[in-house]
């Protein structure tokens, strides 16, 4: 299995002003410095959690029809979009949602074939044979995210704020916040 971002987020969870506001900074002139490590901050914070914070869509690639159920490898879960399967002439085929059914309730979420619903019978291809896309995320909002998470981005950015000029090395403090929450696969 190998995930793909399909699209990604429209904001990120803490805003420029916040980030400035908590090391105090009310000039404009590094507002690209602090959106840049509130990127890598978020990043960080997602890849530590296996979450994705911002609504994003990503697909999850199989090289052959996956025993289900399968468990999603970014979270909260909200929703499939769309299963595709390939035959070995490269025709694409779009399964039915209704085949499956889908957990969102569940960390991390879960697809499995609905009742009486199994894969086709066709021979698929030997890469890539298998695309499901989904969207998982917090919300569209920055206010739509956990206020640990946006805490532990807070202070990663004010930890790079003020380390700029050494080494930098992420503080303790910013994995023992998102550890609580962290989804295991």
């Amino acid at each position: 299995m190998r995930l793909q971002k399909v699209t990604e987020p429209d904001y990120e969870p803490v805003t420029i002003a916040e980030a400035k506001a908590q090391v105090r900074v009310t000039h404009t002139e590094e507002d690209a410095w602090f959106r840049r490590q509130i990127r890598a901050a978020r990043r960080a914070a997602q890849a530590i959690q296996w979450r994705a914070y911002n609504t994003q869509t990503f697909a999850i690639l199989f090289d052959c029809l996956p025993e289900l159920p399968i468990s999603f490898p970014r979270g909260p879960l909200v929703s499939v979009e769309h299963v595709y399967t390939y035959d070995v002439d490269n025709v694409q085929t779009d399964v039915a949602l209704s085949t499956f059914q889908i957990d969102v309730d569940s960390q991390p979420g879960r697809m499995a074939f609905a009742n009486g619903g199994a894969w086709s019978s066709t021979t698929v291809r030997s890469l890539n044979a298998v695309r499901i896309e989904f969207t998982a995320g917090y919300g569209a909002n920055p206010e739509d995210q956990p206020e640990d998470i946006r805490d532990a981005i807070l202070l990663y950015v004010a930890h790079a704020y003020e380390n700029r000029a050494g080494e930098f090395d992420v503080p303790k403090q910013f994995r023992d916040i998102l550890a609580p929450n962290k989804l295991y696969q």
